[in-house]
């Protein structure tokens, strides 16, 4: 009887434990980014229709911040753009996004795992400016 609820308890910090945080496995993955391209596609045709590359450190951490750890929601308003981290000339993160006011999200894959994670103001407004462009 006592190793059952020994098991339960356990259990129960296992369960726990195991939330949706990847925050310090993808800031490891991310660390030593270089520089970001930028695609932004068209909103009626999904073609790409501006490329812009970030290689200022300043705003490559902006970027990199601004994907939270929070968990978005399964929104269905489609994708204004995707994001190619580099390091050394080599993609290590491409997460797709979105940056319309009503959703701003970024979706990717890390560790064979599909998450939507929240964007910040600042990365939305970042990304606004750099559509502009």
């Amino acid at each position: 009887m006592r190793i059952s609820y020994l098991i339960i308890i356990m259990c129960s910090f296992l369960f726990a434990s195991c939330g949706d945080s990847i925050e310090s496995g993808l800031n490891k993955q991310i660390a030593e980014t270089d520089s970001i391209k930028i695609y932004f596609f068209d909103e009626k045709t999904g073609a790409t229709k501006n490329v812009v590359t970030v290689s200022d450190p300043g705003e490559i951490n902006a970027i990199k911040s601004s994907i939270s750890d929070e968990s978005a929601e399964s929104y269905k308003c489609g994708y204004s753009g995707q994001l190619e981290f580099y390091k050394a000339d080599s993609i290590i993160f491409a997460p797709e996004f979105n940056f319309m006011e009503e959703c701003p999200h970024y979706v990717f894959m890390f560790k064979k795992n599909i998450y939507r994670k929240v964007m910040s103001k600042e990365g939305r407004e970042l990304l606004t400016e750099k559509a502009g462009n």
